[in-house]
């Protein structure tokens, strides 16, 4: 997998190489915004970290920049900021996902993989996965053959979740991506909405039968 990572700080571009060539990525790196815009014009990647405080133009303006020129390659943008606004501004220059500094590599390698498989899979229409069938459009359920209700809630948290099935997705990223950015991540409102979704799936506890798996400490996946 070929990854670009754009920022200006050398100790995070080394750490980088650490992190991420030990994970058997193939890395390009560029330290100001005119040369990563290059890159990214002049290979093909398959994900771009991208970082806000850079020498010579914004990272939100290289995001817009690099959308500008038809780019699609999914964008993980970093910041030390944490106002709401910022992410959102980001988000709205075209990035895929947000990360606050500092992170950790684990975290960062999981949305990696979960925003490269969501950018594979293109979101289809109907998502089935053994006894499952879920209507993304319609936002139906079927379980087997029975339909089953879903809430508002269960509904994005069960599409996120098939979307990037084989993928772990950690705490952090189930409430950026299915709640909002001001909810509370010490609530136990992921936890509620799995042991939810694992009965309406027809496993009632987290048992090994469950189509939805915890990694503990770490979040949940389908596998």
């Amino acid at each position: 997998m070929k990854i670009l990572t754009i920022d200006d700080d050398v100790t995070i571009q080394e750490l980088f190489v650490t992190g991420l060539c030990s994970e058997g990525f193939d890395l390009t790196q560029a330290f100001t915004a005119k040369d990563g815009l290059e890159h990214a014009l002049s290979q093909v990647f398959d994900c771009i970290i991208l970082d806000n405080m850079l020498p010579d133009i914004a990272g939100i303006s290289l995001c817009t920049m690099i959308r500008d020129k038809k780019i699609d390659t999914p964008i993980i943008a970093l910041s030390v900021q944490t106002a709401t606004d910022q992410k959102v501004a980001f988000l709205n220059a075209g990035a895929d996902d947000y990360m606050e500094k500092p992170f950790t590599f684990s975290e960062l390698i999981a949305r990696i993989h979960a925003i490269t498989r969501r950018s594979k899979t293109q979101s289809p229409d109907i998502i089935t996965h053994r006894n499952v069938t879920y209507d993304i459009r319609g936002g139906k359920l079927t379980v087997g053959d029975a339909p089953v209700y879903l809430t508002h809630k269960e509904a994005k948290l069960l599409e996120y979740l098939l979307v990037n099935r084989g993928a772990l997705l950690t705490r952090a990223m189930i409430f950026e991506h299915v709640w909002n950015m001001r909810a509370d991540p010490f609530s136990n409102s992921i936890e509620a909405h799995v042991l939810a979704l694992r009965k309406k799936l027809g496993s009632p506890r987290n048992t090994t039968d469950s189509i939805i798996k915890t990694v503990p400490g770490r979040g949940y996946m389908i596998d």
